[in-house]
Parts: structure tokens; sequence; C-alpha cells
């Protein structure tokens, strides 16, 4: 091969190998996009935000009985949330935990108990706590502790 054949396929070579380096130092993308969204929690209980707590004082009531504590939830979001409910812990007057049966806990929508449940979309349920003290149960002041969280399966 002719030594300035060669020389034209190198010259050649390297203008097509400089020109894509340049187009592509030139053009990376066509446009460049910043979104920020602030997003709020989905479900609500009692119009409340996850870390505002909602605390509330119900009636006396006597050993034997059993006290509802009534609430809301509220699904602003476009899906349908679910949402379990969970007893954290319950407290005599002196903080002391109980543990020993004497009050047990359940929690009611529509009419019967669960232990999660389903919010469509831009919806509002209620749902009652159910307090059920026995009837020997120790006379003090009790402290009923649950949560309501995202149901994940």
């Amino acid at each position: 091969m002719d030594k300035r054949r060669v020389f034209q396929v190198v010259v050649a070579v390297l203008v097509i190998a400089l020109v894509s380096i340049i187009a592509y130092a030139a053009i990376q993308y066509y446009g460049q996009i910043t979104t920020t969204v602030p997003v709020e929690q989905a479900v609500w209980v009692d119009g409340k935000r996850y870390n505002e707590i909602i605390a509330e004082t119900l009636s006396p009531t006597y050993g034997g009985c059993i006290v509802y504590a009534n609430h809301t939830l509220e699904n602003k979001g476009d899906t349908t949330a679910m949402v379990e409910f969970a007893l954290i812990n319950i407290t005599d007057s002196h903080g002391n935990l109980v543990t020993d049966g004497s009050i047990t806990v359940s929690w009611i929508v529509d009419g019967q108990k669960v232990d999660k449940t389903a919010i469509l979309p831009h919806q509002t349920i209620t749902f009652s706590i159910v307090i059920e003290f026995h009837y020997a149960i120790m006379p003090d002041t009790y402290t009923i502790t649950t949560q309501v969280k995202p149901y994940v399966t």
C-alpha cells in the first residue's frame, strides 16, 4: 500500500474521531430539570400529623366495663392506604407497665374487630379503640398508648 494512501486513511480516522469527541463534548444532554417536591404523609389520624401526639382523657369507669375511644383516619393520597393498629403499652399512674391481662385493647372498624384496615383514596373512616377492664382490676388511672402504623406487606 502506498504511504500516501496510508497517511490519508490515518488522517481520515483521526478527523472522524476528533469530530466525534468534539460533538460528544458539545452536546452531553439537551436539558436538565431539577424538581423539588415537598411531601406530606398520606394518612392523618384525627387531622393530626405523625409527630403530633393525640392525648385524651375518658370519663371514669369501673372494673368490668368497656370504654371506647373514637377516632378518624383520613387518606389524603391517591392510592389505597393499609394501616395496622398496635398496642404500645399500658401503664398505671406510677408509670408501671400493666402486663397481667387485666386490661385488653382491641380496635373496631365498621363494627368488626380488626388489627389492620384499608382506607380508600381521599376517604375518611372512623375507628374505635376498645378498652376492656377486668372486673377485679386494681382501682387506678391507667394510660393506654396505641399507634396507627403503615402496614407494609
